[in-house]
């Protein structure tokens, strides 16, 4: 039943949200991808990317099979469920997971000083996995990937992301920052798991348009996370960190 609901609430809201990128192109240039210094916390986030990467490595050595994988999450997405990947949510539409923040406190605190941030979790896509080509449904946010764990040399290119016609590389400590509106894939052709801290922010737009994206979001949080997703799911299950 619940896919029943899922499959007619995309039907529904594919053609408005194509209405809503056509409006939101007419105050924010489109493009595949970004640079992240035009975020004022992008700095702040790859000073701090080691003490991040701790905590994700204490988590994999103690919960990494707790983990849920993405396809869980998104029972509607069938396409990511021969994919192994798997993630660890501190935020979703607007909501913090907050018995998942816990075990990771300072990821947590640095993620809570980001403006306007909707999702975070960390994405760990699991060796020789390709995640096929989709596109998300709203254009009032911008996909942001700190690169945490990136396997192989420079150059080698195993782990790529394409955004529309653009492929690029992840560097450990950096950021990435697209339009996830675009068709865009990924893949991990090592023999090691690539992480990421993945996060969704609202595009900065002037005002009143700003409003009018918040109210917008607002209201598609209140609908999506109930039936996309239960974010008990979500939860992992506490062990000591170390």
């Amino acid at each position: 039943m619940s896919n029943l609901v899922n499959k007619l609430i995309r039907i529904v809201f594919a053609p408005v949200s194509r209405g809503y990128g056509a409006f939101l192109s007419l105050f924010f240039q489109t493009k595949p991808f970004y640079d992240p210094a035009t975020i004022s916390w992008a700095a702040r986030l790859e000073e701090h990317w080691l003490e991040i990467r701790s905590e994700l490595d204490a988590l994999m050595r103690l919960q990494a099979d707790q983990l849920p994988s993405f396809s869980d999450l998104a029972p509607g997405e069938e396409m990511f469920r021969h994919v192994r990947w798997k993630v660890f949510m501190f935020r979703a539409y607007g909501h913090f997971i907050e018995q998942n923040c816990r075990l990771c406190p300072r990821t947590t605190e640095l993620i809570s000083g980001i403006p306007d941030i909707t999702t975070a979790f960390f994405s760990i896509l699991h060796p020789r996995m390709h995640i096929p080509p989709h596109r998300g449904p709203f254009h009032g946010v911008l996909r942001c990937h700190l690169a945490l764990i990136v396997p192989g040399r420079a150059g080698e290119a195993l782990c790529r992301i394409r955004v529309a016609d653009e492929v690029r590389t992840w560097e450990e400590g950096k950021i990435l920052l697209f339009d996830d509106t675009f068709w865009h894939e990924v893949w991990n052709d090592s023999d090691l798991p690539r992480v990421v801290l993945f996060m969704d922010v609202k595009k900065r737009l002037p005002w009143p348009i700003n409003w009018i994206n918040g109210i917008t979001y607002w209201i598609l949080s209140r609908v999506f996370l109930p039936i996309m997703a239960d974010r008990k799911q979500m939860q992992v299950r506490p062990a000591k960190l170390s």
